[in-house]
């Protein structure tokens, strides 16, 4: 038997077990974490490639078969990505003809030739004024409101917008003319037949009697001064102006153009009152608002007038309503009074003073002929009272209003006085006191300088009056003056 020793290298001995330590444990629970950190990112980078290999396959589109499961790069159940479609810009940068610095541009020789041709004098007119109208339409942007005051100026004209009736059907012929009966045929705007049938007689009258003759200057004057405030009801400065711009912008066509050379001196004459126009509608505006005045109001209130009592005869129901304040009471209206009075009344007004009596009022038309401004440094600043005078005017179309007055002055406020101009139109009461001072209320026109009236050329009556029967709100042989004392006598 032989015995081996266990230092002996030279023997096999049998591997014995250790038991692992406590550094060994932690070093072996470090190593499975960063595997672990390891195939996590690997799983995200092989995910990033995949979308981006697909992101590169959805822009270019045939690169190749498409992997099963996948069509042109995406893959099934991934919604392709939708690209945004530009907004077109086709259109937007063309000028519409009414910018504020807007210049027609030179004609070529084509397009001199062209108007030559479709402008000749030797044409009536009505043709030309057609064919005009028709061009211009197509050579501006209209937008919903420019096209309702073109249409509305065009038809106090006697110009009619709309399809011809009755008209047939376009014949395309081979010839010069082709083009110019076309656009004939398909005209919307086209002067009516009743002034057709007046210019083309020797005394240029209709069938009813009427005389018709072409006058740009009267036209514009009606649809700025009347139809535009009073009958379409636009009270906004914006669309004031913009009603002006647009008569200014078609008359300026006709002159560059040279539609109607028999009538240049006319057409500069109207595009003047377009002009005009622009300063005093918005001026009428203004002072409409702002009349009768403090002290007007306050006289209204105290000596008699349509102020008179507002405030004081409320209802108990209403009094703990918020009212707004439309007068004054007698004893506020006695303040103003007074000191308006005191300040700058005549020696007759100041010694009578609070004491004086209402002895007539009337209302009837005036047209201001003189405006009084106090000069800076008048005591009141903004409320310095200065004056108006005031003539009696009525409209031409119109009987003459009965009336005892002749020309007033009144007082008014500086502030107010800066919206008044010479010719304005007006409506009013006026009120007379024994003193022989005037006071105003109720204003219930305000018009410009050119105010004039003018209906429709193909306007038809539909109330059910015939012509000697319509009622006429105006009508002055029903509105008779009276004083205090008759109406208190009877």
């Amino acid at each position: 038997m032989v015995t081996t020793l266990p230092n002996d290298p030279t023997i096999d001995a049998a591997p014995t077990k250790q038991q692992p330590t406590t550094q060994d444990n932690n070093n072996m629970r470090q190593a499975s974490v960063s595997e672990k950190i390891g195939a996590s990112k690997e799983a995200t980078n092989d995910t990033n490639n995949a979308n981006n290999a697909n992101n590169t396959s959805q822009d270019v589109e045939g690169d190749g078969d498409d992997a099963p499961g996948e069509y042109q790069g995406v893959g099934i159940g991934q919604a392709p990505k939708k690209k945004k479609k530009r907004k077109s810009k086709k259109g937007k940068s063309k000028p519409s003809g009414f910018e504020e610095f807007f210049v027609e541009p030179p004609l070529t020789k084509e397009q001199y030739e062209e108007d030559l041709a479709i402008y000749s004098p030797e044409k009536p007119f009505t043709e030309r004024i057609e064919q005009c109208i028709q061009r211009y339409r197509a050579r501006r942007r209209f937008d919903h409101f420019r096209t309702q005051v073109f249409t509305n100026y065009l038809v106090l004209g006697g110009i009619s917008s709309g399809q011809k009736m009755f008209s047939g059907g376009i014949d395309i012929k081979e010839g010069e003319d082709d083009a110019e009966a076309i656009a004939k045929q398909v005209a919307t705007d086209f002067v009516i037949d009743k002034i057709k049938l007046s210019q083309g007689s020797s005394d240029r009258q209709d069938e009813d009697g009427e005389i018709w003759d072409v006058d740009f200057v009267t036209v514009v004057k009606a649809f700025l001064s009347n139809k535009v405030p009073f009958v379409l009801s636009i009270r906004r400065l914006d669309d004031l102006e913009t009603c002006c711009k647009v008569v200014q912008n078609f008359l300026n066509y006709i002159i560059f153009h040279n539609v109607a050379p028999e009538y240049i001196d006319n057409v500069k004459e109207a595009i003047e009152v377009a002009k005009l126009a622009e300063k005093e509608l918005p001026m009428c505006l203004d002072f409409g608002r702002k009349v009768p005045g403090d002290f007007n109001t306050a006289c209204s209130a105290y000596f008699g007038g349509w102020y008179e009592g507002m405030l004081e005869n409320r209802s108990e129901d209403w009094a703990d309503l918020v009212l707004p304040k439309v007068g004054y009471t007698t004893n506020e209206a006695a303040g103003i009074v007074k000191t308006c009075l005191d300040a700058h009344g005549t020696t007759e007004e100041k010694a009578a003073g609070l004491n004086a009596k209402r002895i007539s009022h009337e209302h009837c038309g005036f047209e201001i002929v003189g405006i009084d401004i106090p000069p800076i440094g008048t005591p009141g600043g903004l409320k310095a009272l200065g004056k108006l005078r005031l003539k009696v005017w009525h409209d031409p179309e119109e009987p003459a209003w009965e009336t005892l007055l002749d020309e007033v002055e009144i007082y008014l406020e500086k502030q107010i006085l800066h919206y008044a101009f010479l010719g304005m139109k007006l409506e009013c009461t006026i009120h007379t006191l024994d003193t022989g001072m005037h006071y105003w209320d109720e204003l219930t026109f305000c018009g410009a300088s050119f105010f004039t009236l003018m209906d429709d050329p193909d306007f038809k009556e539909s109330d059910g009056f015939s012509d000697e029967e319509q009622f006429d709100p105006k009508d002055k042989s029903v509105k008779q003056t009276r004083t205090d004392k008759e109406a208190a006598s009877t």
